[in-house]
């Protein structure tokens, strides 16, 4: 499997020089963005602490929390392997248990959000609506699941997660919006999906606004900048592609 690098600060997007398996290393970066405004730093996040944890990060190899990300990791026409995700047991917004093992078998898109956020995640959720459409569009709606992690888990329970769900006509047996324990989350996002995640009992939660396509088996395959960009949904859809005719 291909060891993802974390890169901090940089947009450079070639190989590094790693090897494993005998396959090249390729890098990305994935950052989180406070919800109170898009693209600036949430408090806490001061310039001398955000220089030590991406010190800190680059050193142990867990994603930086910068603004810059790569969309992609190739390895010629393949897309790379990330981490493989771990066991969780998470609760949807019908109250039904979420597994792991619920993910096998079907591609996923995953984003991260929650529901009190004042502004970047409506729009998330908003673009992953024209995703289920545009996936649709492509007949690829029946290999294809979208999942929408809370990063609040604790204001977000099921009830709160279905009501916010109704205003993107979300189709529940496609688009999965789930909640849970919030350290169990936390393992999940920072362990599995290898991104940021605040505290939403202390500030204003800081999250990734990526979007993640994990495989058929569990394996995160790519990341991609979150935003009102059709580019980025083709991309998407491409990836898809790809991996249904690897």
């Amino acid at each position: 499997m291909i060891r993802a690098f974390h890169r901090l600060a940089s947009r450079d997007r070639s190989d590094q020089g790693e090897q494993s398996s005998g396959r090249t290393a390729l890098s990305t970066e994935i950052s989180s963005t406070p919800c109170r405004r898009i693209g600036g730093r949430g408090p806490g996040f001061g310039q001398g602490v955000a220089l030590s944890l991406a010190v800190l990060m680059l050193c142990t190899g867990f994603p930086s929390c910068g603004e810059e990300s790569v969309t992609d990791a190739w390895e010629g026409s393949k897309l790379a392997e990330f981490e493989m995700l771990p066991e969780f047991e998470l609760i949807d917004c019908l109250g039904q248990p979420f597994r792991r093992a619920d993910m096998d078998g079907k591609i996923w898109v995953v984003n991260f959000l929650f529901t009190r956020c004042p502004s970047v995640c409506p729009a998330l959720s908003q673009e992953m609506r024209q995703l289920t459409n545009l996936v649709e569009s492509e007949g690829l709606e029946e290999e294809v699941r979208f999942l929408s992690i809370t990063v609040d888990p604790n204001h977000d329970t099921p009830e709160v997660l279905a009501a916010f769900a109704k205003n993107y006509k979300a189709d529940h047996t496609k688009w999965h919006w789930v909640t849970g324990e919030s350290e169990k989350i936390r393992t999940l996002l920072t362990q599995g999906f290898h991104v940021a995640m605040g505290d939403a009992e202390k500030d204003e939660p800081n999250h990734s606004t990526r979007m993640v396509v994990v495989d058929s088996r569990g394996v995160v395959r790519s990341y991609h900048d979150e935003q009102s960009d059709d580019k980025i949904k083709r991309a998407i859809v491409r990836n898809i592609k790809l991996l249904l005719n690897s």
